[in-house]
């Protein structure tokens, strides 16, 4: 792999479980070796939801003519009769691990606990846009489902963190 090259260490996490429930604290650890010594901004520990959206796309308009108000949008149209792909980050928490200083070559070990949230928590959009948002929620024609993620990264500035990402399911 060509960003083998490139990488700067590695991170390992290990989680007690795979599958959650809302409320529930996800327990785990992360392990960290680095190949040369980095001074970074900290580690951090997020968990966050990507909700991605399939609509259908007729004469190369999608079904409102809308775009995403943030994150990624993809299409595929044959014969201008398609779908659409949107992507966004719909919850996102993150937890300071270690904080600022220079990592060396040395492993870190880190136990952790972070809570899966709730459905109060998950709903709470909040400012101008969460009134269209959730308009545009009830008009959605399409697929729609939610992925849930643990990330892990050291925040080097100026540089190419070093990080970890695992899928988790949330019910």
């Amino acid at each position: 792999m060509v960003f083998g090259l490139f990488e700067k260490g590695k991170i390992e996490l290990n989680l007690n479980k795979f599958n959650f429930t809302q409320g529930e604290v996800i327990e785990g650890n992360l392990k960290m070796k680095l190949k040369k010594p980095a001074n970074a901004k900290g580690i951090f520990l997020t968990i966050f939801a990507e909700q991605t959206t399939q609509n259908a796309n007729i004469g190369g308009i999608g079904v409102f003519g809308m775009q995403p108000i943030s994150g990624r949008k993809t299409s595929t149209s044959i014969g201008g009769i398609g779908t659409s792909k949107t992507t966004t980050r719909a919850f996102e928490f993150t937890q300071q691990i270690d904080g600022e200083k220079e990592y060396g070559i040395q492993e870190y070990n880190y136990d952790f606990k972070i809570n899966v949230p709730n459905q109060n928590t998950q709903s709470k959009m909040e400012g101008p846009m969460s009134g269209i948002a959730n308009t545009l929620k009830m008009f959605t024609i399409g697929n729609q489902y939610t992925k849930w993620f643990i990330e892990a990264k050291l925040d080097i500035p100026k540089g190419i963190d070093v990080g970890k990402k695992i899928q988790i399911n949330i019910t």
